[in-house]
Formats: structure tokens, sequence, C-alpha cells
């Protein structure tokens, strides 16, 4: 493989190991990255973001809700983090879990 210089770009080995060869890159700074390509990986990142939020967001709408929690103003003044969403799955999880083992 060559490099932007028409040099070949050489392949990193562990002399210890018999990994694959690690294929090194340049870094280009994104200043100097062609505008058409930095416009794509920008909204293929958006387009993550947003993939991320909606999911967590249907992970909300299916776990429930503690009692104190379930309150119209509580739900629109306090934000739930993602993290807490994820706890909150992990418990949820667990007691079914629990609940599937107590019936069986």
């Amino acid at each position: 493989m060559f490099d932007s210089t028409g040099m070949e770009e050489s392949l990193v080995t562990s002399s210890e190991s018999k990994s694959k060869p690690i294929r090194r890159s340049k870094h280009i700074p994104h200043n100097l990255r062609p505008k058409h390509i930095v416009d794509r990986r920008n909204t293929r990142e958006r387009r993550r973001v947003h993939d991320v939020n909606q999911a967590f967001l249907l992970l909300k709408a299916l776990l429930p809700f503690e009692s104190h929690e379930h309150t119209k103003e509580h739900i629109h003044s306090t934000r739930i983090s993602k993290l807490r969403t994820l706890r909150k799955a992990v418990d949820y999880i667990k007691a079914l879990q629990l609940l599937l083992n107590e019936t069986n």
C-alpha cells in the first residue's frame, strides 16, 4: 500500500507474537479533509446519535415508573438520564428474572 507521498506504507508487526499485522494510517486533520467527506461523516454521526436517543426513549417507555415518579409534573420537569435509564432497565430485568425463578 502507498501513502500520499507515493512511498510504500510499512506494516507493523509484533516480533514477539503471531498476531495479524497492524496497518497504520496517517491522521488527516479535520480542516484538511474535503468538505463533502466531513459533511457525510457529520451526517452519519447525527443519524447515529438520533438512533441512540430514539432507542433510549423506547427503553424508557417500556420501563415501569415508581409511584413517586409517575406524576405529570415530575415527568415533565425532570429528565431521566441515559445512565439512570440503563440502571433502571437492569434492575427491572433482575426483578423479572427473580419473578420467573420464583414461579418455576
